[in-house]
């Protein structure tokens, strides 16, 4: 195919008259070459799509179970310990001991936290079959979730290696090992307001009906 044709066609090979060294058309010894046009290249780009792969090449399922079992391993000496570590462990443990035998929250059973606080941790009993530690379950699951959230919105904002260095600073912080290795208020609420960021950040993203729902449930629960 003659130059001057291939050159309408980008991405077709051609045959050039031109030797190898030479500048004279007509030269034995024809090279065979490829048109490559800007247009061409973008589509192959655009086409192969992002990189699914995180930093160092792991893929974003296996970062997230390290850091799950980084946080979980650095909070199973207080998760179980035997005795209550401060004063809110010993209370709101006792308080779910209540809720096993039938008392209703904030009835039978006095708090200051909002009303999913007890419900959560009646939850997360029920998780940990009602057994000497379940009522830290809850407040492990709370770890697990400021975790996974913190990495997600690093990793959306700033990259997958900014998303790492995130989430496992939360999961080695000790406030956040201190409240959420025991049974206090903080630990779940913490937990509670970093999903509700995870949450916007993805809407900011998606802006869907679903994803609006979602932000707009996880801030209220948050609120209260």
């Amino acid at each position: 195919m003659r130059s001057d044709m291939a050159a309408g066609y980008p991405g077709l090979t051609r045959l050039a008259t031109v030797a190898l060294g030479s500048d004279n058309p007509g030269d034995p010894a024809p090279v065979r070459c490829r048109t490559v046009s800007p247009m061409s290249e973008t589509t192959r780009e655009t086409d192969s799509g992002p990189d699914t792969r995180s930093s160092g090449g792991i893929s974003g399922w296996r970062i997230a179970l390290i850091l799950v079992v980084l946080t979980v391993v650095l909070r199973l000496p207080a998760f179980l310990s035997s005795r209550h570590l401060v004063f809110d462990d010993g209370t709101y443990g006792v308080s779910v001991l209540d809720m096993r035998h039938g008392l209703a929250p904030y009835r039978g059973v006095f708090s200051a936290q909002g009303p999913l606080h007890f419900s959560l941790l009646y939850l997360g009993d029920l998780l940990g079959f009602r057994s000497i530690d379940g009522p830290r379950v809850a407040p492990m699951l709370a770890g697990i979730a400021a975790t996974i959230a913190t990495w997600a919105i690093a990793r959306r904002l700033a990259g997958s290696t900014a998303g790492v260095f995130a989430g496992v600073l939360v999961a080695t912080s000790g406030s956040m090992i201190w409240t959420t290795g025991q049974v206090t208020g903080d630990g779940i609420a913490s937990a509670l307001a970093v999903c509700a960021v995870w949450a916007a950040v993805a809407y900011r993203d998606d802006p869907r009906l679903r994803n609006a729902l979602v932000t707009g449930a996880v801030m209220a629960r948050h609120s209260r």
